[in-house]
Order: structure tokens, then C-alpha cells, then sequence
């Protein structure tokens, strides 16, 4: 009897996830991306750089680049 107990509220608990996930999460994710979308356009709109507008940042300690992070440069020459 404890098997088909056991099997029962296993079959039990997967068709009420399978509901959850089908009619009510879908519902509660709508209702999240309506309430933040606000939120969500206004921080786009807020940059002061239009559209299409580049930054290029230089190091002008002497004219040579600077690999922040990316690990040691390391200058060679070929050798034939």
C-alpha cells in the first residue's frame, strides 16, 4: 500500500508543476516584464551618446598601448 501511496502523490506533484508551469508562470513573468518595462526603457534613453557615436580611448603615456587585463605584452622582432 505504501508503493501506490508513493507513486500517487509522485503523479500528484508532477501535474501540479506541469500546471503551475503552463498557466501560472507565464502569467506572473508577463506581469514582471509590464511592470519593469518602464524601468527598462527609461535607463536606454538616459546615455548621452547618440546613436552611431564611437569613444576611442587613447594612452598617451609614450604612444604605447595599453592591455589593461588582458595580460603582459610582450614586444619581439622575427628572427630568419
Amino acid at each position: 500500500m505504501g508503493v501506490l501511496r508513493t507513486i500517487l502523490i509522485i503523479v500528484i506533484v508532477y501535474y501540479i508543476i506541469r500546471f503551475f508551469n503552463r498557466y501560472i508562470l507565464p502569467f506572473l513573468v508577463k506581469g514582471y516584464i509590464e511592470k519593469n518595462k518602464g524601468q527598462f526603457q527609461d535607463n536606454s534613453y538616459k546615455s548621452n551618446r547618440n546613436e552611431g557615436d564611437v569613444t576611442i580611448n587613447y594612452n598617451k603615456e609614450n604612444g604605447k598601448k595599453h592591455f589593461e587585463g588582458k595580460g603582459e605584452y610582450v614586444d619581439f622582432e622575427d628572427v630568419d
